[in-house]
């Protein structure tokens, strides 16, 4: 069995397309950004990333990763289920035709800005924290007296914490003098998966309704609960 797993927005670096630019299945970048009134081309082949704009790294990391499935599928790699880490459902769920191209180019974009604007003000740090169980970090999190919460369970004994940088640097003492062998601080720095990004979820709720969601062909796996789900309105 083919599965695909799509990566969130974590992924992008600069010039994170340059290997592509000559490939057929470029055209989606055309694409997209005709949908996104942005020059996506700029966005995947710029030397550097611009790190005030998350939205910019949505759109990178959701185009190029589209274009890699195509790329797959002209040579026959056709996936019977496919599935995404955080921003990559969006990308799942348009690489299944259960979302269309231009609605996902849309959600993605809007959901980058509304991240941006909600955080500006707040300094956030995510780490990786690993060698306890699940039990032990959830509980390093409550006693780190600051704003820190599990934002993704990776792997038995491999937690993501994230929140503000204050809230994070407690939890990561707790943490440690509860036996973690390893704290790795993350790249990202945007309180994903914590109630920081409330507002922003009520803002996203509006674009979600103007949305039109199909039936997805493959299955799409959601990474909230690990099922498929036939009804295009649960999604």
């Amino acid at each position: 069995m083919l599965a695909f797993t799509l990566p969130d927005h974590g992924a992008a670096t600069p010039e994170i397309g340059a290997d592509w630019a000559a490939h057929p299945s470029w055209e989606l970048v055309d694409a997209a950004s005709d949908a996104a009134g942005r020059d996506v081309a700029a966005l995947l082949l710029a030397p550097r990333e611009d790190e005030a704009l998350i939205e910019h790294a949505h759109l990178a990391t959701f185009v190029l990763s589209l274009v890699a499935v195509d790329a797959a599928e002209r040579l026959g790699l056709a996936p019977m289920a496919v599935s995404g880490y955080g921003l990559g459902e969006y990308t799942a769920l348009v690489s299944a035709g259960a979302l269309s191209f231009e609605d996902g180019v849309r959600l993605v974009l809007e959901r980058g800005i509304a991240m941006r604007e909600e955080l500006i003000d707040t300094p956030c740090a995510t780490v990786e924290i690993h060698g306890l169980d699940d039990d032990d970090v959830e509980a390093a999190c409550a006693r780190a007296e600051g704003d820190a919460w599990v934002a993704g369970y990776d792997a038995p004994g491999q937690v993501v914490v994230s929140g503000t940088t204050e809230g994070v640097q407690r939890a990561a003492s707790v943490a440690r003098s509860l036996g973690a062998t390893r704290v790795v601080p993350l790249a990202s720095r945007d309180g994903i998966h914590t109630p920081l990004l409330s507002r922003a979820r009520d803002r996203l709720r509006k674009s979600l309704a103007a949305a039109t969601f199909a039936e997805a062909d493959p299955v799409v796996v959601s990474n909230v609960d690990a099922r498929h789900h036939a009804d295009p309105a649960e999604w």
